[in-house]
């Protein structure tokens, strides 16, 4: 068989323990950031009355980003998100990034009383 062939069988699977996914988030967008068009367009200008208010960063977009320089991911597990439960059936999750563009979403979350959680909740 060819590389390339070879290559086409191979599957993709990233596991993480993000030990709760807001910390991992605002590493991923201090160190990574998120790529936007408005970086170019204030090249070249003299006059700071003329650029352009820096965008909110948005976690989501950065970890869309941060997992597309990693490769093609089939699978990723994030292990610790620590998301509750309520949040992701509700879709209020406030980073937006229980659903990132080109993923299917399934989610496993602690169902007990928050009180009684575990040492890793």
């Amino acid at each position: 068989l060819s590389n390339v062939q070879t290559l086409a069988n191979i599957m993709l699977i990233v596991s993480w323990n993000v030990a709760g996914l807001k910390p991992a988030l605002q590493r991923i967008q201090s160190d990574y950031g998120t790529p936007t068009s408005s970086d170019s367009s204030s090249i070249g200008s003299s006059n700071a009355k003329c650029s352009k208010p820096k965008p909110k960063p948005d976690p989501s977009r950065a970890f869309a980003n941060y997992l597309h320089l990693h490769g093609s991911i089939d699978i990723l597990c994030l292990q610790e998100h620590k998301i509750p439960l309520s949040q992701l059936s509700s879709r209020s999750e406030p980073d937006r990034c229980s659903t990132i563009d080109g993923y299917e979403s399934f989610w496993s979350c602690v169902t007990t009383d928050q009180k009684s959680r575990g040492f890793n909740g």
